[in-house]
């Protein structure tokens, strides 16, 4: 089932359960939308198809599978720029990301933050106006995640 979290009248943070244990958030503004973490495409395409949003942006957190399976999927129907980690293994990827950028994505500002544990390379993103980091396997609610090619630090 898929949560909505209303920002502003015409902003919202939606949050959609997928494979296993993942979620994929949508971002809308407007009737426009950026994606962060999409493993399952046909999912967010059809809440952009319920909810009349235009995909414009991806943002990735690493190169995992269960984050980034729907992603040329999204971008071949929509065409949107897919924004992450320079890693050969992300092979939609338009524009890289190495941490320390402010990203503007409609009316937000999108830190960029380089968290090299799970994956090298990681980053999480922290949006400012709702104070939302978006962690991808960083963190979990019941602690880190695993750690498989990067360090504690």
């Amino acid at each position: 089932m898929c949560t909505r979290l209303s920002i502003s009248e015409t902003q919202s943070l939606f949050c959609i359960p997928a494979l296993k244990d993942n979620y994929i958030y949508v971002l809308s503004f407007g009737k426009k939308a950026c994606v962060i973490d999409p493993g399952e495409g046909e999912k967010v395409l059809s809440l952009l198809e319920r909810e009349g949003l235009s995909l414009e942006h991806i943002l990735i957190t690493h190169y995992h599978s269960d984050h980034i399976n729907g992603v040329k999927f999204l971008k071949d129907k929509t065409g949107c720029t897919v924004l992450g980690p320079k890693d050969a293994r992300i092979l939609e990827l338009d524009q890289e990301v190495d941490g320390g950028e402010i990203l503007t994505i409609g009316p937000f500002k999108i830190e960029a933050l380089s968290t090299p544990g799970h994956t090298r390379p990681h980053l999480a993103y922290f949006l400012h106006e709702i104070d939302v980091l978006f962690s991808g396997d960083l963190l979990f609610g019941a602690g880190c995640g695993f750690l498989f090619e990067g360090t504690p630090e």
